[in-house]
């Protein structure tokens, strides 16, 4: 039997709507994924980012244990190589010096500081003397 609303249809009966308010409703749900593609690929790459983060902050974690690692070695083998010299420090060493995989050779010597005045401009009449010689 029939109801007797003009303009009801199976779906407005159940629910007991009218026809423009589910048009609507219905407009506005496939209308969602075009409003928020925007918001969805900017969470998408945010995600991807924090994930790049998490790859390079785990890569940096990994290798400060492994110079961790290598510090250890080397206090290690100044600590016996200042148990096996006698009291009286020598320049010559008994045991190479390592070298950290990373960080290249230890410097033989450092060199001296560069000597730079300050510009003219910021000099102020103020004599400043001569450079340095080695």
């Amino acid at each position: 039997m029939p109801l007797t609303v003009p303009h009801a249809t199976p779906h407005s009966r159940h629910h007991g709507r009218n026809p423009d308010e589910q048009d609507s409703t219905y407009r506005e749900f496939r209308e969602l994924p075009a409003l928020f593609r925007d918001e969805l690929k900017v969470i998408r790459r945010e995600n991807m980012l924090l994930y790049e983060s998490q790859q390079v902050i785990h890569r940096d974690y990994k290798r400060l244990h492994e110079v961790k690692e290598d510090m250890r070695k080397l206090v290690e083998t100044v600590c016996s190589t200042k148990e096996a010299q006698p009291a009286a420090v020598s320049h010559a060493t008994t045991q190479p010096i390592p070298q950290l995989p990373s960080l290249g050779a230890w410097p033989v010597s450092t060199p001296s500081p560069v000597y730079l005045p300050p510009p003219v401009e910021e000099n102020d009449g103020v004599e400043w003397p001569e450079t340095p010689h080695s």
